[in-house]
């Protein structure tokens, strides 16, 4: 797997998971 998809993967699952700690 690309490199550069994986760290889009990981930010973008950092930001939802940031989301949902925030409620």
């Amino acid at each position: 797997m690309n490199g550069m998809v994986t760290a889009q993967l990981l930010y973008l699952f950092y930001t939802l998971l940031k989301n949902e700690l925030r409620k």
